[in-house]
């Protein structure tokens, strides 16, 4: 027995997929022998915003960079839908765990328990110790990581977001909305910035809003003034 894809079924029923061909790949797998697990994620939102923690992150673009390497970045397809990009590198600097246009790789070898569905991604280095854990239900999508590179470390947790390691040391950010802006860090050069997307020139940090939703709303209009949309639409209503 052997599970296909509807398109190799079809291709499996109609012959044009042969029983050699399946016997090779049943036999040798492409992900497994090349030690990879990989798999796609489905966003149904249609405005580029994620929260990191208690924070939130309006706009797309680069979210966080460490030594011009993009770590995280959103963006938007044809559809308007969400895409997400992110790089888990280890303390080592390997590169354990890649996401980009919302289709993951786990790279070779495999350390990690692995829970995957059509809209979440938990990667465990051990039991209850999360690496990264994406939740594109939510929304705004949801992002908790420790992003590590050349020693420096971004951790995205529940309630904050943690900035600590060779640049800087226990920078915290906490019930924020960043508009148009990301984080850059450089470790050649021992410095830590908040920059403006290079499109724009600027950016805000909105913490008006009694709640998250109200915040994200008041963010999501700072980022079609900012962009030259406004009067706009967001997630299919006109404001």
């Amino acid at each position: 027995m052997m599970i296909l894809c509807p398109n190799d079924h079809a291709a499996a029923t109609e012959g044009a997929l042969t029983e050699l061909e399946q016997r090779d790949y049943k036999n040798q797998p492409f992900n497994i022998a090349r030690g990879y697990a990989a798999g796609q994620l489905k966003s149904n939102q249609t405005f580029a915003a994620i929260s990191l923690g208690s924070n939130q992150f309006v706009g797309d673009g680069c979210l966080i960079k460490i030594d011009g390497e993009e770590i995280l970045k959103l963006a938007l397809d044809s559809n308007s839908q969400l895409l997400l990009a992110v790089k888990l590198y280890g303390q080592n600097n390997s590169l354990l765990a890649h996401i980009e246009n919302n289709e993951w790789i786990s790279g070779d070898p495999l350390p990690w328990d692995i829970e995957s569905s059509f809209q979440r991604l938990t990667i465990r280095s051990r039991k209850k110790d999360i690496a990264l854990s994406v939740n594109l239900h939510a929304i705004p999508a949801q992002l908790r990581a420790s992003l590590w590179k050349n020693g420096q470390k971004v951790e995205l947790s529940p309630d904050k977001i943690l900035v600590d390691g060779m640049v800087v040391k226990n920078v915290q950010f906490m019930g924020l909305c960043f508009v148009g802006l990301n984080f850059e860090l450089d470790s050649r050069q021992k410095t830590f910035a908040i920059v403006p997307d290079s499109r724009f020139g600027q950016g805000c940090i909105v913490v008006e809003g009694t709640n998250q939703a109200e915040r994200i709303e008041i963010a999501l209009i700072r980022w079609l003034q900012l962009t030259g949309q406004y009067p706009g639409t967001i997630d299919g209503k006109t404001v």
